[in-house]
């Protein structure tokens, strides 16, 4: 956890084990100190060809073997898939229909770098959706690989926000020794759907949680 962020009361702190989104465990600080809340890992997956996915897995209790939240299936030609199915992977839906929102501002590019993937990369600068009572949120910032979530038409104050691991840049005096995602209450309440939004959207612009690369 930061050595110097100050919790604000209401405020959960999402803890990353790991600087790899496809890759890490997350720790909450309303959840256990000892036994990560979401774990998540990357699988080849066969279903009409094969993909990439991320698999996210959430605890129910301190003890008790995960389930499995989702699975995002990366797809480039027929759009990337939420599966529910942790055995079959059956009847995925779009990323889009699972967060009944859609992507408003978005472009492609190459990677930058060889040792990335040769598939373009989609940078999300907009991702707006909506929870099951049809209230509204929106993922939006300046930098396109780790953007902050606000309720949608009010982007004064952030609701969830990444701090990445080592000096905040926008508070430096601020050293973060792991990365994490500070969400305010109104992110608490969606926090599946916050996860599951941030997670698809690091892994789908190659981006980590430390250590940002500049793609645009």
């Amino acid at each position: 956890m930061s050595l110097d962020y100050t919790v604000k009361p209401g405020e959960v702190i999402f803890t990353f084990i790991g600087d790899d989104p496809s890759n890490t465990k997350i720790f909450s600080s309303a959840y256990s100190d000892t036994e990560p809340l979401y774990t998540v890992h990357q699988e080849l997956q066969h279903s009409h060809g094969y993909h990439k996915a991320t698999v996210i897995q959430k605890a129910s209790e301190p003890g008790a073997p995960p389930h499995v939240l989702a699975t995002i299936q990366y797809r480039n030609l027929s759009g990337d898939r939420i599966a529910f199915d942790a055995e079959a992977k059956t009847s995925p839906i779009t990323v889009e229909k699972y967060l009944h929102g859609k992507l408003t501002h978005y472009e492609y590019v190459t990677p930058s770098s060889p040792s990335r993937s040769s598939a373009l990369i989609i940078l999300v600068r907009e991702l707006a959706f909506e929870d099951e009572h049809g209230k509204k949120y929106q993922w939006h910032g300046d930098h396109p690989h780790i953007p902050k979530l606000y309720i949608a038409g009010d982007l004064s104050t952030p609701i969830a926000e990444l701090h990445s691991r080592g000096q905040n840049p926008d508070h430096p005096k601020q050293y973060d020794s792991k990365s994490i995602l500070v969400l305010a209450p109104a992110a608490v309440e969606i926090q599946d759907q916050v996860v599951v939004s941030f997670l698809w959207i690091l892994n789908r612009t190659q981006s980590w949680l430390a250590a940002q690369v500049n793609l645009s």
